[in-house]
């Protein structure tokens, strides 16, 4: 491992020959201008360089490399060819002139044959697309992720099998183009394009400022979504279509820090809705109509914390296949069940015959730790590379 910081009369970086060198990161070179065109590094796999104002070049081929972060190198204009990376990661952060490829800018990183499982764009306003090749041709490794943040615009070939695509700080308009990326590919007239669209699991979009409701118009087959600190959002889903017909999969929902969300939609939730997560939703006054929760048959894990003015559980109650309840810091919900001078709270008719409750002020009935709701929790902690 080489690890080069805050040289600041550093200008060339020159390594010669190293053998058996499979690590470098560079931070706070001030100076540095470029690598050597050719680095022999035959065994490296990681480069990550870290605020290098002044780096315009990289090096031009790096056989074996599996993970290349650029970060705050404001005059990088381009980034090696990655056709060697298998099973890596590509992270490109606050890079204002970043635009691809050397000789090929203006096709949207389209020349990219890498087998990336990972790929993370925040703040690079120069890139718009990511790119018809970005897969390869390698379908049987699956696990693949693309996170865009801060981006005006996005193209992305859906062709290729994606199962995780995260947009944050970004417009609406973006969230909409990825949308319609994957909605008109998937009524293409190959059959591999429908094949190739249900690889998309999981969708996460977050500090979407102007969204006033999560788009219903198409129909994808992703089984998670989560919503987060989306500040404008104020219905969950639009009245396009019912969220019933076009999220027909979904499993996993969970929503967090939507401060004008007040209500749930009163069509229901997706029939398939295994869990539920609601956090921070400060204005968040019902759940929906009577019977919302009692028609998902497969629902077995909610999770409700800090929503403060949610005032009762949904009068049918819950389904029986509820296997566990956790409640935090919603004083309105917690006085609907607590202990009083005359019993329990009106609710507890509602929720008594649930096998786990983690409830604040009610003695909690002794749970196993329930992994879908913590990790749901936790993904909205979420760390920015």
């Amino acid at each position: 491992t080489l690890i080069l910081e805050g040289c600041h009369n550093l200008e060339t970086l020159m390594l010669g020959r190293q053998e058996n060198l499979e690590v470098i990161c560079i931070k706070n070179m001030q100076k540095l201008r470029e690598f050597s065109a050719q680095l022999e590094c035959p065994v490296l796999h990681t480069l990550k360089i870290i605020n290098c104002p002044d780096l315009i070049q990289l090096p031009q081929s790096i056989p074996k490399l599996r993970i290349l972060k650029v970060k705050k190198c404001n005059s990088l204009k381009a980034i090696p060819s990655l056709s060697a990376i298998y099973s890596g990661t590509l992270v490109l952060v606050d890079n204002p002139v970043l635009e691809g490829f050397p000789g090929n800018y203006s096709v949207d990183f389209r020349d990219l044959g890498a087998r990336i499982w990972r790929c993370m764009i925040t703040n690079c306003p120069k890139i718009h697309g990511l790119p018809a090749k970005y897969y390869n041709s390698c379908r049987a490794s699956m696990n693949r992720k693309l996170e865009i943040g801060e981006c005006e615009s996005i193209y992305f070939d859906p062709s290729e099998p994606l199962t995780q695509l995260a947009i944050d700080r970004c417009r609406s308009h973006t969230l909409l183009e990825a949308m319609n990326i994957i909605s008109e590919y998937k009524f293409g007239i190959t059959s591999d394009s429908v094949v190739s669209l249900h690889y998309l699991q999981s969708l996460s979009i977050s500090n979407i400022s102007d969204l006033i409701s999560f788009p219903t118009s198409w129909e994808v087959q992703i089984t998670s979504l989560y919503i987060s600190a989306c500040k404008d959002l104020e219905d969950l889903f639009d009245s396009e279509q019912s969220c019933k017909g076009s999220l027909p999969r979904l499993v996993n929902l969970c929503i967090r820090d939507c401060p004008k969300l007040s209500n749930f939609p009163e069509e229901g939730l997706p029939p398939k809705l295994e869990l539920l997560v609601i956090q921070s939703c400060i204005r968040l006054e019902s759940l929906g109509p009577p019977d919302t929760l009692k028609d998902l048959t497969s629902l077995a894990d909610v999770c409700i914390v800090d929503c403060p003015k949610l005032q009762s559980f949904p009068a049918q109650g819950f389904p029986s296949s509820l296997q566990h309840l956790r409640i935090r810091d919603s004083p309105l919900l917690t006085e609907k069940v607590s202990k009083n001078e005359k019993g329990r709270g009106p609710d507890w008719p509602k929720i008594m015959n649930i096998p786990y409750l983690e409830i604040d002020e009610v003695h909690p009935s002794p749970a196993p730790v329930f992994a879908s709701c913590s990790r749901s929790l936790a993904c909205f902690k979420g760390t920015r590379s």
